[in-house]
């Protein structure tokens, strides 16, 4: 146990060269050991006989590590822990003592101290509890980056993002979607999804609503839906919304990721499409006039009540159907070829709109007519 320590002391020795430790204690014997060996070890070392003097080296030098005796000739040692972590919160502190106490480990650990040992402590015990502070203080580092990485790649995108956590509180939210939302920031970090984007008191499967949200947690597997959002002005927006899980190192559902899109100028389109569609409808059906149409393949997609009597077959006996069905045997060639040649280049074989072209067609029941 002690050589693999050692190991690890010497193995990152090229790393520690950077490390500034504050050292706090007024035993300036032990302050000048700690120095040496610090220094010797690749770290840079600064020191405060007490603890006004840490309090004010804190602010000046921003140190990466302080190792913190807590009976100083002036102030508390927590007192001086809760001060440095307060003035520099990414610095490591760790407590030495000489009248170690369950109490005041608790105390220290609360306030922030990373590492706790009693004096007189073993020289390798502490500079192994120092490489575990720097290395816990160069993981959060590379978190909080990456974590700022990926928020400013949040903010840039031009898709609605919003992140909500287990509680259903929404976490972040970038700026395109406090665009389409009409809120601050302030309004909606924080505050529940189910409120921001229902008005509702309560989840929504409280308020008889299907929630995907929830899906996602309990399966941790993506849904997606479509949702109208009210926004803070009194608009509403039709929304497209993907909501994928983010995972833990164990695999548990911790957040979920809304990815969301505007498509109320597609949703009105559509919309209006089924209107127009509804219309002509309604047009077809009423028309006393036999109305049949096909789609480039020669298959049959309308077909009126009117042609339904005509032809003696029902409208979903022949939708989809070729159009053969209705054609006499004789004619097949010709009509194929009419609209084979109507397709490359839309003139019509049969005259014109205002001509009229007598044909022979078939009914149901086998019989010719005009």
């Amino acid at each position: 146990w002690r050589a693999v320590k050692t190991h690890q002391i010497e193995r990152s020795g090229k790393m520690a060269e950077s490390t500034r430790i504050l050292i706090v204690d007024d035993n300036q014997n032990l302050v000048k050991t700690l120095t040496d060996i610090l220094s010797i070890k690749g770290y840079a070392p600064t020191t405060a006989a007490d603890g006004k003097a840490a309090e004010e080296k804190a602010q000046a030098v921003t140190p990466d590590i302080a190792l913190i005796d807590l009976k100083l000739p002036d102030i508390d040692g927590l007192k001086v822990l809760e001060h440095i972590k307060a003035v520099s919160p990414d610095t490591e502190c760790i407590v030495l003592t000489g009248h170690a106490s369950q109490e005041s480990a608790i105390d220290a650990v609360a306030l922030g101290a990373c590492g706790y040992l009693k004096k007189p402590y073993n020289m390798e015990d502490l500079l192994f509890a120092i490489q575990q502070a720097k290395e816990k203080r160069e993981a959060r580092i590379k978190l909080i980056e990456r974590e700022q990485y990926f928020r400013s790649m949040m903010y840039s995108l031009h898709e609605d993002i919003v992140v909500i956590d287990k509680d259903y509180k929404i976490t972040d939210i970038n700026n395109t979607a406090l665009i389409t939302t009409g809120h601050t920031r302030e309004e909606v970090v924080g505050e529940f999804c189910f409120g921001v984007t229902h008005g509702y008191n309560a989840i929504c499967s409280e308020a008889g609503k299907t929630c995907p949200l929830h899906t996602v947690f309990e399966t941790g597997e993506s849904q997606s839906c479509m949702h109208d959002l009210e926004k803070a002005d009194g608009k509403s927006v039709h929304l497209s919304i993907l909501m994928s899980p983010l995972k833990d190192e164990s695999g548990a559902t911790t957040h979920v990721i809304e990815a969301i899109r505007d498509v109320s100028e597609l949703h009105q389109a559509q919309q209006e499409l089924v209107e127009r569609e509804s219309r002509l409808r309604a047009v077809i059906t009423g028309s006393q006039d036999a109305i049949v149409a096909t789609d480039a393949h020669g298959m049959v997609v309308t077909f009126s009540l009117a042609a339904e009597n005509m032809f003696g077959i029902r409208e979903e006996d022949i939708l989809g159907k070729s159009l053969d069905m209705i054609i006499p045997p004789e004619l097949l060639e010709r009509h194929n070829k009419a609209l084979s040649d109507f397709l490359s280049d839309g003139v019509s074989r049969c005259g014109h709109i205002d001509q009229v072209s007598e044909l022979s067609a078939l009914h149901a029941d086998g019989t010719r007519f005009p």
